[in-house]
């Protein structure tokens, strides 16, 4: 359990080194709260225990998003004129077939409640290549970060 703990860590702070070198990004956090609608997805029921215990601390290869299964962000994020920008950082257990486990969604950092409220009800429509320790599928944590630019909104 030590060695997930230390490996979730050090994939943390890589993302906030990337977090940092983004510049949209970086400039998007110094206008807004980042800390908007951050915690566990209320959209279904909280996964098991048994879930938790079969998460693979040292894979050999990370799960990859496969292309397609980002859904476009809804109408209703842009403004009048079309415009939006917003990212949110979800993080979710991916089972040994690639799809994510309903319950294990969370919000990690978010720039939009509304923007959270409809990452935690797709998360589980995204699709991965598993992750694979020895050569077989393993369930994994995952963090995913989602960003979403329309028209030409301030930063």
């Amino acid at each position: 359990m030590g060695k997930l703990v230390i490996g979730r860590l050090a994939r943390y702070a890589l993302l906030a080194l990337a977090f940092i070198a983004s510049r949209n990004l970086s400039a998007q956090t110094v206008a807004r709260d980042t800390t908007v609608g951050v915690g566990a997805c209320r959209t279904s029921p909280a996964a098991g225990s048994a879930i938790w215990e079969r998460l693979a601390a040292d894979a050999d290869s990370a799960p990859r998003l496969l292309p397609g299964t980002v859904p476009v962000a809804p109408m209703f994020l842009r403004d009048r004129a079309g415009n939006y920008r917003g990212r949110v950082l979800l993080s979710f257990v991916v089972d040994t077939t690639g799809w994510v486990v309903p319950g294990t969604v969370s919000v990690e950092e978010s720039t939009d409640a509304r923007l959270s409220e409809w990452a935690c009800k797709v998360a589980v429509m995204l699709r991965y290549r598993p992750a694979h320790k020895n050569g077989v599928p393993v369930h994994v944590l995952k963090d995913q970060p989602l960003s979403y630019v329309f028209g030409n909104p301030p930063l």
